[in-house]
């Protein structure tokens, strides 16, 4: 009689494993990485169903005040004279796992100002450039689920583009 419950237990046992690992759900792996240019952000995520058709990944970036920096054709630099507004999303569209149910998403968004917008000396100047703080927020859904599952990861980053830096610290 032993043998058999020690049998039922070991059942049940990995019953319940198999059942939190089904429901595990959707999840980033560790962090994001932000880089300069146009905002590129990547991320990995993992805990795919079956159904992967119905997992998308956003982007939004945002942030005021920034500075732009303004070039002219003789590479002459000036600070834009309008404070800068971002926000831009970017979604990945479906998501398709790789191997064990982890994927990959690379998404980019352009930040970058008119001249007029930055308010740039004139016509003959371009932005090159922005400095100062952004928000980047990630969100990934899984639309498989009921209800839908969703899952955040959220950066504030300092912006510096003259120096070809983008320092974010998770929030």
């Amino acid at each position: 009689m032993s043998k058999q419950r020690i049998a039922v237990a070991f059942l049940l046992a990995m019953l319940i494993v198999g059942v939190v690992t089904v429901y595990a759900g959707l999840s980033f792996i560790g962090g994001a990485r932000v880089t300069v240019g146009s905002i590129h952000g990547t991320v990995d995520i993992a805990g795919f169903g079956n159904r992967t058709e119905f997992v998308t990944v956003d982007m939004h970036v945002y942030g005021n005040d920034l500075v732009a920096s303004c070039v002219n054709r003789g590479g002459n630099r000036a600070p834009g004279q309008n404070p800068v507004d971002v926000d831009a999303n970017v979604s990945s569209g479906a998501v398709y796992p790789a191997r064990n149910g982890r994927a990959t998403v690379n998404l980019s968004v352009e930040i970058l100002p008119t001249a007029a917008e930055a308010g740039c000396p004139n016509r003959n100047w371009r932005v090159t450039d922005l400095l100062g703080t952004i928000y980047v927020d990630f969100v990934a859904r899984d639309f498989s689920t009921n209800p839908v599952t969703t899952v955040t990861l959220q950066y504030v980053c300092l912006v510096n583009q003259p120096m070809q830096t983008v320092d974010c610290t998770q929030r």
